[in-house]
């Protein structure tokens, strides 16, 4: 099985030296591939750009998307879907709250026949008021949806061709990928996962962007 793995950055300069190489060495011991890194700049300031075509220079797996200026992470995982080319896509964040060392995991679960395996996340380490509003909004989300959306399930997590596929098909502009995801339906599964303390820099989300 040939993988992809999505990662939407905006401003992480500080984190993709450390988030390159422990990729490079998860991506090498796992069988099939070539596999491929698919990164979307999202309107970065810092040197985050730079650091990635330079990676991409000396890496012909890695691929990279600048988009024209800040558009969200959704719509930059978004993009970065628009490119994979892997039987098997994993999506994750770049700040290694994410650990690339927990992508076996997800794709040993995916090949017992399941199209989605999701991260669910536990043991966060953001601050209580933090841990807190994301508890709440797991759960009224999930209250007021038709689907019966898993609760503590971010974006990160192994789909299917197929799956990406459907979702790429979906026509929503404002999208909630997670839901998206539950939506398309297929056989779809979760195994708890740590969430980890952000390597380096700051969330890149203000408490009115959270809101």
């Amino acid at each position: 099985m040939r993988l992809s793995v999505a990662i939407p950055l905006h401003n992480e300069g500080q984190v993709l030296p450390e988030l390159l190489d422990r990729l490079r060495v998860v991506l090498r011991a796992l069988p099939g591939g070539p596999h491929e890194m698919i990164f979307v700049d999202d309107g970065s300031r810092d040197p985050t750009l730079d650091l990635l075509e330079a990676a991409a220079r000396a890496d012909a797996r890695i691929v990279v998307v600048s988009l024209s200026r800040n558009f969200g992470h959704q719509a930059a995982l978004t993009a970065a879907l628009d490119q994979v080319t892997g039987d098997a896509v994993v999506v994750m964040d770049g700040d290694l709250q994410d650990a690339p060392e927990d992508i076996p995991r997800l794709v040993a679960k995916l090949s017992e026949g399941f199209d989605v395996v999701y991260a669910q996340r536990v043991h966060r380490k953001e601050r209580l008021p933090l841990r807190l509003a994301y508890f709440v909004f797991y759960r009224l989300i999930a209250s007021m949806s038709k689907l019966q959306l898993p609760v503590d399930a971010g974006d990160f997590g192994v789909m299917s061709r197929r799956v990406v596929d459907e979702i790429r098909r979906a026509p929503e502009h404002n999208r909630y990928l997670r839901g998206l995801r539950t939506w398309v339906g297929f056989r779809q599964t979760g195994i708890p996962l740590e969430r980890r303390e952000r390597f380096a820099g700051g969330s890149k989300y203000s408490v009115h962007a959270l809101i």
